[in-house]
């Protein structure tokens, strides 16, 4: 990106380095920050560039960067202030905000055209729900690939080279046995460049019968009608996806976590292959249950204030010298309601066999293993942590067969010395609990360790350290150091929890990059993991609970959303601050992007990039979504108070007590 010619010219004094083009006034800093090119952005500043200028929109370089992603460039251009570019109406609502400074002019506006008025943005309520699918299956198919890695991803069309010449293509896609919109695309010159159709939405009721043609016809003079120079030709029914089967779907590998094609573009006039055309797809097929209703006499949702959510229930586990209740559980959850936390947030998976329980990480490692959750059934989930086990590991003592508290060892005392072994001469050593050392061989009390269900096994180091987790430096959940509550069922907390706590259901789908670092070969098929937990919820949801949906996964929310019409559905989105493979899932503008093609209700956003670009909250909000925003910063009292006054509609938190009292003003 001519970087060399750049500081050629800043060098020989030859240009304005502020100088703005007039369509959109953006400068030279800002255009370099859209496109993310750092090391042009930090070219700029050591010519002294001007982080403060604002374009026809009043947006800066770093609203631009933070909006894209690119949030280490957003740092290098943030302004000295950046709530001074915030709507007058807002600024005044800030604390220690002077009425002067509320109304005077953005920095550099009278350097640039006037920004545009901002719409009203009102606080959100939806009377009714959105559209679904009642018997008609949808197909979406992306032309190329939102995996980012992937070459389709940037080129999704190969030709030869007779077809590269000055003569315009178009494509025009077609399909059997499906109804929808079939565009007619014009394809760039030489496909030189990066080119992102929308996606393609069908509906059908047999989607094993749908055959997709993709035909490569001349832009110009031409019609659906012209003949055809090339066409590539590709049958569904080849994917496993259709199989609606208990359990695992189709293939191994990672085939179940995306539906991807690339297909053989033949020449009309001598069938020779003359290109490939790659594509993803996914099917959503509609969901039934006797529950669902339409319409209601609560509205769908209704935002009076910035709500407080309770994350994984009364907060995060994390290391520290307070002691925490145990995260996602039932105990965490009564515990924020009663902090007042509005909603609580829990991640909801699937075991082996098929039954939706409430559990973080992709992996259960209480075992000393790292064992995929879907690996495992709900007897063998639950019996990793029963109520029984936690009384074993604080007090060293079990329930017998009629409850009557049973020693789990013998006393010290009565222990006798193990025979000699390798193990027991002279190399290990216990602790007993009380910082005293027990003569080798000799056996200690099981308290301090994961089980006691076997007195006789030594306990020669913790099974957990030995777990990706663990070496990663990750604190367990739910575990060690905290107020234990045994692993529950969404079923469970549906009926337990009063049903004055609104509920945040997260539900866990791995994205591809996440099934390949995790070592996820299988995962249930789409289709049924969303049906299995929506069917769940149907059948144990009280009426008048407040439930809403989120995830990370794009197709998730996609299926959530098409699936049922009483529920509004969140995009989860890390807006750049970790890498994903996704490019749907890397910034704040393909969220919003995504969210609005699938009618979603709002988006939740990494706290980090709100904070450094307040702006991008009115943005969101004028977009129509509403804006929910999670993580560590969210748990400082001032920083929630500012997004309540920028207009954020909730903050996911742990310290769920103080950020409510703040936001109340106590």
């Amino acid at each position: 990106h001519f970087l060399e010619g750049i500081q050629v010219l800043i060098a020989q004094g030859h240009v304005n380095v502020d100088l703005a083009e007039k369509v959109n006034g953006w400068t030279p800093l800002m255009a370099a920050a859209i496109e993310g090119f750092k090391d042009i952005v930090q070219t700029l500043l050591k010519a002294n560039a001007n982080k403060e200028k604002v374009d026809h929109n009043g947006w800066t370089a770093s609203d631009h960067a933070v909006f894209r992603g690119y949030l280490d460039i957003g740092r290098l251009t943030l302004p000295k202030d950046p709530k001074a570019y915030l709507d007058p109406s807002v600024r005044a609502k800030l604390p220690g905000t002077s009425d002067d400074e509320s109304g005077a002019s953005t920095p550099n506006s009278t350097a640039s055209k006037p920004a545009k008025a901002s719409k009203s943005v009102s606080k959100a309520s939806r009377l009714y729900g959105h559209k679904y699918l009642t018997d008609l299956s949808m197909i979406v198919i992306t032309l190329g690939s939102n995996d980012i890695r992937n070459a389709l991803c940037h080129k999704f069309i190969e030709l030869s080279e007779k077809f590269q010449g000055e003569q315009r293509l178009s494509l025009s896609v077609s399909a059997t046995n499906a109804s929808g919109e079939f565009p007619i695309i014009d394809l760039p010159s030489e496909f030189t460049h990066d080119f992102y159709p929308e996606p393609i939405v069908l509906l059908t009721q047999k989607p094993e019968e749908v055959t997709l043609r993709f035909d490569l016809i001349e832009t110009f003079g031409s019609s659906r009608d012209s003949s055809v120079l090339a066409r590539g030709t590709s049958v569904l029914a080849g994917d496993f996806i259709f199989s609606k089967s208990k359990g695992f779907k189709g293939p191994t590998e990672k085939a179940s976590l995306r539906g991807q094609q690339t297909v053989p573009l033949v020449q009309a006039k001598d069938l020779e292959c003359v290109g490939t055309l790659g594509f993803e797809f996914i099917v959503i097929t509609p969901f039934q249950h006797k529950n669902m209703r339409i319409g209601d006499r609560y509205t769908y949702y209704k935002s009076v204030d910035t709500q407080v959510i309770g994350h994984r229930g009364s907060g995060m586990n994390r290391k520290g010298s307070k002691l925490q209740v145990g995260e996602n559980t039932v105990l965490s959850f009564v515990t924020a309601a009663s902090l007042g936390a509005e909603y609580v947030e829990f991640d909801v998976q699937l075991t082996k066999d098929l039954v939706p329980v409430i559990y973080h990480d992709w992996t259960v490692t209480e075992t000393g293993y790292d064992i995929p959750l879907n690996s495992i059934t709900l007897e063998q989930f639950l019996n990793l942590r029963r109520s029984g086990r936690i009384k074993e590991y604080h007090t060293g003592v079990s329930e017998g067969q009629h409850g009557i508290s049973i020693p789990v060892s013998s006393a010290i005392t009565t222990e006798k010395p193990l025979p000699p072994t390798p193990l027991t001469n002279g190399v290990v050593q216990h602790n007993t609990g009380s910082g005293a050392q027990t003569p080798n061989g000799v056996r200690t009390s099981r308290s301090h360790s994961f089980s006691a269900s076997s007195p006789n096994r030594l306990d020669l180091t913790d099974p957990f350290e030995q777990t990706r987790t663990s070496k990663a430096g990750k604190i367990k959940g739910n575990g060690p150091n905290t107020i234990q509550g045994p692993f529950t069922t969404l079923a469970e907390t549906l009926r337990s929890v009063p049903k004055t706590a609104g509920f945040n259901i997260e539900v866990k789908y791995p994205m591809i990059d996440e099934a390949e670092q995790d070592e996820l070969t299988s995962f249930q098929e789409l289709n049924i993991y969303v049906d299995t937990i929506l069917e769940c919820v149907y059948d144990n949801v009280e009426q008048d609970r407040h439930v809403i949906f989120s995830s990370f996964h794009p197709e998730i929310c996609l299926a959530l959303n098409l699936k049922q019409p009483n529920y509004p559905v969140f995009f989860l989105t890390d807006a750049g601050t970790l890498p994903m493979a996704d490019s749907r899932c890397n910034s704040l503008q393909e969220a919003v992007r995504f969210a609005k093609q699938a009618d979603l209700l709002g988006i939740v956003a990494a706290s980090e990039p709100i904070l450094e670009a307040p702006r991008m909250v009115q943005v969101i909000k004028e977009m129509g979504l509403l804006l929910f925003t999670y993580g560590v910063l969210n748990n400082e009292v001032e920083n929630a108070v500012a997004q309540k006054y920028y207009g954020v509609d909730a903050v996911i938190v742990d310290s769920v007590l103080p950020v409510r009292k703040g936001l109340r003003g106590d």
